[in-house]
């Protein structure tokens, strides 16, 4: 049985401009609204009904900048990840533009892991098919992992995504994945979210499309 493809690396394209990475870094990142009562134990019962305590939910900042708290609000996105709400200037690059001209919708936007941190498996059911990811920061302890399911249910085959410094990567983001950053590091993504296109068809678009220039700017 052949498994569905988690991601396709766009090497033949540029690496990412310094001027995209300063942005990134020096952006201010808003936290999800809370799921939890702070204070109170997280509980659930299992399928034979045995009461599971997940401890107690460690306080997360409202917002932050180089890592550090700051003041601002959370966001109230459907998106549980750690985000700049501003969208990124990469939307105004002529890349972002033939994007949206060929495969319609798009949205860009950084997203940061701090150290020592889980996104928990998930899917992007937020409304885009599939993006193109550049990873800002060398953060070598850092994983993204995607599972598929065997017919044993706490068993599942993984496959690594091995992102290249600063290179685009498509990813396929309907697929059940996690990130996990085992290091003491900040890590940075710039994503671009594709809303009208397929993964597929954005592979067989990027895979054709050609930029001239060393970069994006």
């Amino acid at each position: 049985m052949s498994l569905s493809e988690t991601h396709f690396h766009l090497d033949h394209l540029p690496p990412i401009d310094q001027y995209f990475i300063n942005e990134a870094q020096n952006a201010v990142y808003s936290w999800p609204s809370i799921d939890y009562p702070q204070g109170q134990p997280i509980t659930s019962q299992d399928r034979m009904g045995n009461s599971k305590d997940h401890g107690t939910p460690i306080p997360s900042p409202e917002c932050v900048q180089y890592g550090i708290p700051v003041p601002g609000q959370r966001h109230t996105l459907a998106s549980r990840t750690v985000q700049c709400i501003e969208s990124s200037s990469f939307i105004n690059t002529n890349f972002a533009k033939d994007l949206q001209k060929n495969l319609g919708k798009i949205k860009t936007r950084y997203l940061y892991n701090p150290p020592w941190s889980l996104y928990d498996w998930h899917q992007d059911l937020a409304g885009h098919k599939s993006c193109i990811n550049f990873l800002l920061t060398d953060t070598p302890g850092a994983r993204t992992l995607h599972r598929f399911p065997t017919d044993c249910r706490l068993n599942y085959q993984v496959e690594v995504t091995e992102y290249r410094l600063y290179y685009p990567l498509l990813f396929n983001t309907r697929i059940d994945h996690c990130i996990i950053n085992l290091t003491n590091q900040h890590r940075y993504i710039l994503q671009v979210l594709l809303f009208d296109s397929t993964y597929l068809d954005c592979k067989e678009y990027l895979n054709n499309y050609k930029l001239d220039t060393a970069g994006y700017l």
